[in-house]
């Protein structure tokens, strides 16, 4: 009885144990709501994405000020940076009815109260983010929300040493029109800045972001000095892809790139039979791409006969509201997502900063004209182009 006894005394401590093991797996993300704020959610659900490919990591439904989002670390990317938005109603004027938007949460600089963000970096013991949305939109007009955080003391502190080089605003500087014997000073200064913090992915993202601005041989030596935490991310593979491919950077077209269709399989682009290939890049929630969509339906009406084919990829991985957007739209051509393998490789190959962005291919894959953004002009340039 008693050996009984003992081996039930063990397997409860195992079981304690595994438990508590797989909480230190989990990473904490916890926000505190302003009181309008968490009045107006109550029971709303707000959602946490990866602030560029607008992933959702992970949802929760409001029940009061205090509020948690549980990340797993093994899933968890040091160098992207997050944000958290609610889908609401909001009142349009120009149509006379309510729509529904992705309405972000922001929060107070903590070294700076005039100043806000919507992204921060998640990383293990982080503090507590003092947040909230500035305003409605109800029918009667726009409603700014009374917010007791800012310029009080008890949103002014770090949340995470991550987070401060971001809201510190320490930068590393480029030359917009780089001349490499001009740019000594900014490689000096910017080796110093990174020596004095190698685990900042805040900086290695600002490299990512003006790669083009610097040589092949001061891209090596910037993040050289990271630490192999930073090393080891997805960024630091974009950008040995990027210095590698740089004389085709943003010219390639995209058939190496395993992407996802409407059914969920894994497919790559490319059909010899086509004169033409379109190359669309969207999201479901990007305006600007929603509003092009009627002009490329009466644009491959015209000339899909003469050859052109088109493909319009999602750089945002939420399946749900991409399937929801291609419903809508009713799209007669070939619709395809990222995930994360295929979000990297087309951030390494191509100038995405902004969307919609369209590359237009001739039959042997080389690339004719790419345009950004949606605009008429550029629209009939693009006309013009197929011949």
């Amino acid at each position: 009885m008693r050996k009984l006894f003992f081996a039930y005394l063990l397997f409860c401590a195992s079981l304690s144990a595994c438990k508590q093991a797989n909480q230190k797996k989990l990473i904490s993300v916890s926000f505190i709501l302003n009181k309008a704020s968490a009045a107006y959610l109550n029971q709303k659900k707000v959602y946490l994405v990866k602030s560029r490919s607008k992933i959702i990591i992970d949802s929760i439904t409001i029940k009061g000020e205090k509020n948690e989002f549980l990340i797993d670390s093994k899933k968890h990317d040091l160098s992207s940076t997050y944000s958290v938005f609610v889908l609401d109603n909001a009142y349009h004027p120009a149509i006379n009815k309510e729509i529904i938007i992705k309405r972000p949460l922001g929060y107070w600089n903590p070294f700076n109260h005039h100043y806000s963000f919507i992204n921060f970096y998640i990383e293990a013991g982080m503090s507590p983010i003092y947040m909230g949305i500035s305003a409605i939109d109800p029918k009667e007009g726009k409603k700014m929300l009374p917010d007791e955080f800012k310029n009080n003391p008890i949103a002014q502190h770090s949340i995470s040493p991550q987070n401060d080089i971001l809201h510190k605003n320490i930068q590393i500087t480029s030359e917009e029109n780089h001349h490499p014997t001009g740019s000594s000073k900014h490689l000096k200064r910017n080796t110093a800045i990174i020596r004095k913090y190698p685990y900042a992915y805040a900086l290695f993202d600002q490299i990512i972001q003006t790669k083009e601005h610097f040589t092949n041989n001061e891209l090596n030596i910037m993040s050289s000095l990271f630490n192999e935490k930073v090393r080891q991310t997805n960024s630091f593979q974009i950008l040995t892809t990027f210095t590698k491919n740089r004389r085709l950077h943003d010219q390639l077209f995209p058939d190496s790139v395993p992407l996802l269709d409407q059914q969920g399989q894994i497919t790559k682009l490319g059909s010899q039979t086509s004169r033409y290939h379109l190359i669309v890049f969207w999201a479901w929630w990007c305006k600007p791409c929603r509003e092009e969509i009627p002009a490329l339906k009466q644009l491959y009406i015209q000339k899909k006969k003469k050859g052109l084919q088109i493909y319009h990829i999602s750089i945002d991985g939420n399946q749900t509201k991409w399937q929801e957007a291609l419903q809508y739209e009713q799209m007669p051509w070939d619709q395809l997502i990222v995930n994360q393998q295929s979000f990297n490789q087309l951030m390494a190959m191509y100038d995405l900063k902004a969307i919609p962005k369209s590359y237009l291919f001739d039959s042997s894959y080389q690339l004719i004209r790419s345009f950004t953004g949606f605009d008429t002009e550029s629209f009939q340039v693009l006309t013009n182009s197929l011949k």
